[in-house]
């Protein structure tokens, strides 16, 4: 946020803008209101520049597209190593994508009152983006790491940064424009947002954590009825009514109720008894049951106690890889050739287009 946004905004060295908040804090609010909307133009630019060029790299994906065809054709040369690179994805660093993107939201949350069509330009860049990412999460990434929603909690947490940002910044602009009464208005709207952050910390910082008792099996608390198709599937109670659908079931249609309903209690629809029959799924599996050998073995380096992999050679008519098999079977070490052979430019051929004939492939676990 420092570097992309405040220094850029203000137009100065970092160490010059950390120079006045250190001698002078309350000079932020000012500082912010005066240097804020002049940037404006800038960050109209920057989010379409981010959202068409960005986003085209992200589908393109030059570095891994290159990096794919290089170690097939100059670094891959042995049968293995050609199915590895052709068979697995790859990751995603959650670390660099996050704050990217979190401070993507902050600056056009900060430019929200100051500079409002800033928002449909970040809306426009935020929405190539997602086609980009989704695109590559469902074709072309795997995520090696499962942060079980931490990281998008945390950057939910950053994103009120902007809330804060400007906030301050009105307080500045009014505060220069001898406007007392809308600055102490804002004020006490920064301060109230303070207090709802903590507060919302507090509660919520257990969830995060740990699943409510509610879903527990023994709990057999009814849940309340949000909609006539949840009835139809047999998840409610058929005689409970959400607070929000008895007080406005008289004014609004139905669908408009319900779908606040959905939106605004959640934890009384559908979802809450999803989740809780996964919770009750996953309670009735018995335990797995291990071995003494497993039990000694458990904190063991995997190179250790795993099993030695099959070694793959290529086939060749004088009858090479024939010999190394029969070398290798002495000493134990499982050996084969099949799928395998060497054409007339002598590069590796193998059934690309049939994995299944390869002899280290594998089924993979379902979990």
């Amino acid at each position: 946020m420092i570097q992309v946004f405040l220094v850029t905004t203000f137009s100065s060295g970092a160490a010059a803008v950390a120079t006045k908040i250190a001698q002078n804090p309350g000079q932020v609010p000012a500082l912010l209101a005066q240097n804020l909307p002049k940037a404006s133009n800038f960050y109209l630019t920057y989010f379409i520049l981010q959202g068409t060029s960005s986003a085209a790299d992200t589908v393109l994906n030059y570095s891994d597209l290159l990096e794919y065809l290089g170690y097939d054709y100059f670094f891959d040369k042995t049968p293995r190593a050609k199915y590895n690179s052709y068979t697995s994805t790859k990751g995603i660093a959650w670390g660099k994508i996050y704050p990217k993107f979190a401070n993507f939201a902050i600056i056009a949350i900060a430019y929200s009152c100051i500079a409002p069509l800033v928002l449909g330009f970040a809306g426009a860049g935020l929405c190539l983006y997602y086609l980009a990412y989704r695109y590559n999460l469902l074709f072309v990434i795997q995520p090696k790491v499962d942060t079980r929603g931490e990281a998008y909690a945390k950057a939910l947490q950053h994103i009120l940064t902007g809330v804060y940002l400007s906030e301050l910044c009105l307080v500045g602009l009014f505060s220069i424009k001898d406007a007392p009464g809308p600055a102490v208005l804002v004020a006490l709207l920064l301060v109230l947002t303070i207090i709802y952050h903590i507060a919302l910390n507090r509660f919520l910082k257990p969830l995060e954590k740990y699943l409510p008792h509610q879903l527990r099996p023994e709990d057999e608390e009814a849940p309340l009825l949000v909609g006539e198709d949840d009835e139809e599937r047999g998840l409610h109670d058929p005689h409970a009514k959400s607070r929000l659908q008895s007080a406005l079931g008289s004014w609004l249609p139905s669908v408009i109720v319900n779908s606040l309903a959905r939106f605004l209690e959640p934890h009384i629809h559908d979802e809450h008894n999803r989740l809780r029959s996964w919770f009750e799924d996953a309670d009735a599996d018995e335990p797995p049951e291990y071995t003494e050998e497993e039990y000694m073995n458990a904190y063991l380096n995997p190179a250790l106690t795993s099993k030695t992999p099959k070694l793959w050679l290529v086939r060749d008519e004088m009858g090479v890889s024939r010999r190394e098999i029969g070398l290798n079977e002495k000493v134990g070490i499982t050996t084969t050739d099949e799928a395998a052979t060497l054409n007339g430019k002598n590069d590796i051929v193998w059934p690309k287009d049939n994995l299944e004939e390869a002899p280290i492939f594998k089924i993979p676990k379902k979990y």
